[in-house]
Formats: C-alpha cells, structure tokens, sequence
C-alpha cells in the first residue's frame, strides 16, 4: 500500500470528530496522472508549513516560515516556497489536506484534519509498530 492510501486511505478506525467528512470510498484514489501532486498544510498557531507529494508519496519540497502569531503570513511563505521548489503552479495541486490551528482558514484544502489525527495516521504510515506518538507544539 502506498505512503498516501495509508495517509488518506479508507478503512481505518480514526475518524476525525467535527472536522470534515472523510472522502467517500470512490474519491479516495488520486486519478491516475503522471503529474499528480498533493499538498500538505499545517496552520500552526505560529508556524506554517507546507509539503508537496507526488502520487508515489515521494517528497517534492517542503517549507517552514515563521510570521507570529495566528498570521496567515507563515502559511502564504511556506506555500509560495514549495511550489516555487517543485516547480509547480497551485492549479496543478489534484487534492489539499490542512492541519493546525487555523486549518479552517484555508479555502484551497479540500479537508481538514486535526493535528492528533495527522499524528496518528503518519506515524502508522512511517513507524507502523510505534504505539505511542508525543507532540510538543506551540
């Protein structure tokens, strides 16, 4: 199973609470396309960050910028910088998924997930026997 079906993928138990709903099982596959790209956000209360993945779930760029607190400038640097590194526009983006803090401020993701949820999911995806995930955040 690949990095972004068992990031994304259906038929796990963790199910986010209030956020929005998971994908249904026909829209839970990135169209098959030589260019697909998937973009990864994290809102954070002072830090955004951005990740690109192509559809193998390979790391194209990623980005931290820190603006202050709750500013949208940290994400808008983060963002502009890993489509400037992967060397590619915001409409070749196939599916957005945020995170954070203000990951309900971000019109462009077409879900939002909470923080704990992406722990979980991307340290069963990475470290499938850890059992224990610890977040110090700010």
């Amino acid at each position: 199973m690949g990095l972004l079906k068992r990031l994304f993928g259906a038929g796990d138990s963790i199910k986010p609470n209030g956020e929005t709903p998971a994908p249904t099982a026909a829209s839970e596959e990135l169209p098959v396309k030589p260019q697909a790209y998937v973009l990864g956000i994290d809102f954070g209360s002072t830090t955004g960050k951005a990740v690109i993945l192509d559809a193998d779930g390979t790391v194209l760029a990623s980005a931290v910028s820190q603006k202050g607190a709750v500013s949208d400038e940290g994400v808008k640097a983060a963002l502009t910088q890993v489509l400037q590194e992967a060397n590619i526009a915001l409409s070749d983006i196939q599916r957005c998924v945020a995170t954070g803090y203000g990951r309900r401020m971000l019109d462009i993701a077409d879900r939002t997930i909470t923080e704990i949820t992406c722990h979980a999911r991307g340290a069963v995806a990475l470290v499938p026997q850890a059992r224990m995930v610890i977040d110090i955040g700010g």
